[in-house]
């Protein structure tokens, strides 16, 4: 099996989280997503972190909170999701690899398509969150 480690940040700004619609063509085309890309060989998941967002966003970030990784299996693919709640330090986000992008409440993420991997991140953001005073 295959084993893919992913690093992802969850942007808050003002109480709203930034999602991406992943491209038609790509593995769960169409579903919302929060940004974030493969974590390369000898990288850590925070570089990996800060890389992505800049490749798919255009912007820099400040890590606030870094959550329990989690792991769902796919067929023949297990991907392990690192997630970080992250701030904008720079740039304006941009849809540089992504069909489309938007900034939602918490309670709105329920009604969006996302991929089952992450189902227990969205379960767990709230009280994160919350610890942070970001809701």
């Amino acid at each position: 099996m295959t084993h893919l480690q992913v690093a992802i940040g969850i942007i808050v700004d003002g109480g709203r989280l930034l999602v991406t619609r992943r491209r038609q063509g790509s593995h769960l085309p169409g579903k919302w997503e929060f940004p974030g890309g493969k974590i390369h060989p000898g990288e850590s998941a925070a570089a990996c972190l800060h890389r992505e967002l800049a490749e798919e966003l255009g912007v820099t970030v400040a890590v606030l909170a870094s959550m329990e990784q989690m792991s769902y299996d796919y067929d023949g693919v297990r991907v392990t999701l690192h997630p970080f709640v992250v701030k904008i330090t720079g740039g304006t986000p941009a849809a540089l690899a992504a069909d489309e992008l938007r900034w939602i409440s918490l309670e709105q993420a329920d009604r969006l398509d996302f991929p089952p991997a992450n189902a227990p991140l969205l379960r767990q953001l709230q009280p994160v969150l919350r610890s942070l005073a970001l809701v």
